[in-house]
């Protein structure tokens, strides 16, 4: 789905659901009408993930929603960004930090690290 699917086109869909215009989405968010009329089109990048938060309430997003709004979002920006919801969950908790860098390290494949977590019932 990531492949097929952009930041603007998930938010163009998810705003047209609710029936929300561009202007009210926009008033909503506070936002200019003519910067979400930008994301959308992908012609601008999402806004900060602050932002991004908002957008998410204002949608009324599941969470798995949320998650591929912030994963979407960050394929718009620069090389090295990483979705909102997770920068501020590692920038807030230093063994994340320390836990990554050193998985790093040592070249930890996902598959491994996927093991560490215990299966739910």
């Amino acid at each position: 789905m990531l492949n097929t699917l952009t930041f603007g086109k998930f938010l163009t869909l998810k705003r047209q659901e609710l029936g929300y215009t561009i202007r009210e989405f926009s008033k909503m968010l506070a936002l200019s009408p003519a910067y979400v009329c930008g994301m959308e089109k992908g012609k601008k990048p999402a806004p900060s993930p602050e932002t991004q938060m908002k957008i998410a309430q204002a949608l009324s997003l599941t969470e798995s929603e949320e998650e591929l709004l912030f994963d979407l979002a960050v394929m718009t920006k620069r090389e090295g960004t990483i979705p909102g919801d997770v920068w501020q969950y590692i920038l807030m908790d230093g063994d994340i930090l320390m836990f990554l860098r050193d998985s790093k390290r040592k070249r930890v494949k996902g598959e491994d690290l996927l093991k560490l977590i215990p299966k739910q019932k």
